[in-house]
């Protein structure tokens, strides 16, 4: 009995310390580390802030229980990040985390591969398709946007 209690309460450390660890970025603040990053198309930094805004409102620790999807670019557990995915070759619990390096390479990943498959990497995400589709990448559109309005 006392072994459940220490194993219940030593859970309920790393899952706090998991939340510790999580960011909500800035709109300014995040298109500067993808400015920063490797591999990221300086042309693409305005459709990749829409995107995430409207994936995971810039917050790292994002989680949809219910499609599977994780962390700030909200990648999905069903072919990318483990278990069960492998193609990102990383832990889906390291996408909810506030270091995004991980999550930027896996996005890339994900944007090659529908670039590959459709020509547009953009649309394996829903948030793009919905609402970031008509952003060219010459623009800078504004990203305070009430919950309802599209861009």
């Amino acid at each position: 009995m006392i072994k459940f209690f220490f194993l219940l309460g030593l859970c309920c450390c790393c899952r706090l310390l998991v939340e510790v660890r999580s960011k909500v970025f800035s709109p300014e603040e995040f298109g500067e580390v993808m400015r920063n990053a490797s591999g990221v198309n300086a042309s693409h930094i305005e459709i990749w802030k829409c995107l995430v805004k409207w994936e995971s409102s810039f917050d790292t620790a994002a989680h949809n229980t219910k499609s599977g999807d994780h962390g700030i670019f909200q990648i999905n557990e069903k072919w990318w990040c483990s278990p069960p995915g492998k193609y990102c070759q990383v832990a889906c619990v390291s996408l909810r985390d506030d270091d995004i390096t991980d999550d930027i390479e896996c996005a890339l990943s994900v944007y090659d591969e529908h670039e590959r498959i459709s020509g547009n990497g953009f649309r394996a995400w829903h948030g793009y398709t919905k609402h970031c589709i008509n952003i060219t990448t010459a623009e800078e559109p504004e990203l305070d946007l009430k919950e309802n309005e599209t861009i």
